[in-house]
């Protein structure tokens, strides 16, 4: 696959597609808010931004659950008298939708159960080290899938051959260690590439040639607007597939993604409710059970690739995770 040149067409209807996608979860920015409860074994109250069509896909979800119906009313930010009342019910589980409702939630509501959906691990992680935050306890269910699902499928598409992780000196160390463990556990050819920012055309290529696939985990320092264009032409130019972990990164020109559909988090959520598993402080971070797959077709065929379809790829996948 080295050495393929780039197709200007191909270069278009990329860059095209690029202009309209965002590749992370956007940060909700209404001041309004949306109250919603359910009748469910367990008093259940969701507290969302409005205006988001994320957000009524995820209520939706969740309604076609059984026994998870939710009816929304209005909230006002920041809260009314009123509104506090709302939110003081005892025996009673908060489900914050987004990362401004859930710090408006932990440091208002002081010994409440919380749940938080829509966010990311780092996003999370960065609001409870503010030493301003309320220590209060919060169960963060996250969009972030876990490193070792994305090298899986890393390792399909590579169709077991070598695979390079470009990663920023900002990217969670933790992370890195994990994936390096597991590779060696599962004698999967990965090869971990330090990337110093900014990014130069002329690092990235040094640090995918000789890949027979580049796998992209969340990093915001390095997949963020600026770099994702480069990132997703000049894999595609070297002739090698890119498989990243969300949806839109698929869209954009990646070959494949590992990401958590609106569904997923639905039944995610749901399956944590039915739990009732609060931490009784501070903050207890939840990975993703359930995951979507998807492959850029037009992408994949360009590159000459034998990929199966979605499903053929999720089975093999679960097959895989549970050996």
């Amino acid at each position: 696959m080295q050495g393929m040149r780039f197709n200007s067409a191909s270069i278009r209807g990329i860059i095209t597609v690029l202009t309209g996608v965002v590749l992370f979860a956007a940060i909700l920015t209404s001041p309004r808010l949306v109250l919603a409860e359910t009748t469910s074994t367990m008093d259940v109250i969701a507290v969302y931004q409005k205006e988001s069509k994320r957000v009524t896909k995820l209520i939706n979800a969740l309604s076609s659950i059984p026994s998870r119906k939710i009816d929304g009313r209005l909230l006002s930010s920041p809260l009314t008298t009123d509104d506090k009342l709302s939110l003081s019910k005892d025996n009673t589980v908060y489900l914050a939708i987004g990362i401004k409702v859930t710090k408006q939630l932990v440091n208002y509501l002081n010994g409440k159960k919380i749940i938080a959906a829509m966010v990311s691990e780092s996003e999370i992680e960065h609001l409870y080290s503010n030493p301003g935050t309320n220590r209060n306890s919060v169960t963060a269910l996250v969009v972030d899938q876990p490193v070792e699902r994305l090298l899986l499928l890393a390792d399909e598409v590579s169709d077991h051959n070598s695979i390079v992780l470009p990663y920023s000196t900002a990217n969670n160390t933790s992370k890195i260690t994990r994936i390096k463990q597991f590779a060696l556990k599962n004698s999967i050819r990965l090869t971990l590439k330090q990337i110093d920012l900014p990014l130069t055309t002329h690092h990235l290529i040094d640090a995918i040639r000789g890949s027979e696939a580049v796998l992209a985990i969340p990093d915001r320092a390095l997949h963020n607007r600026s770099n994702a264009k480069s990132i997703i032409l000049n894999s595609y130019r070297m002739g090698v597939p890119l498989v990243a972990y969300s949806k839109a990164y698929s869209t954009a020109g990646a070959s494949a993604a590992l990401y958590s559909s609106i569904e997923n988090i639905a039944a995610d959520i749901s399956a944590l409710l039915d739990t009732n598993k609060t931490p009784a402080t501070d903050l207890y971070i939840v990975k993703p059970t359930e995951f979507s797959v998807t492959v850029n077709r037009r992408v994949s065929d360009s590159l000459n690739l034998r990929l199966p379809d979605a499903t053929s790829l999720k089975a093999t996948l679960i097959e895989r995770m549970n050996q």
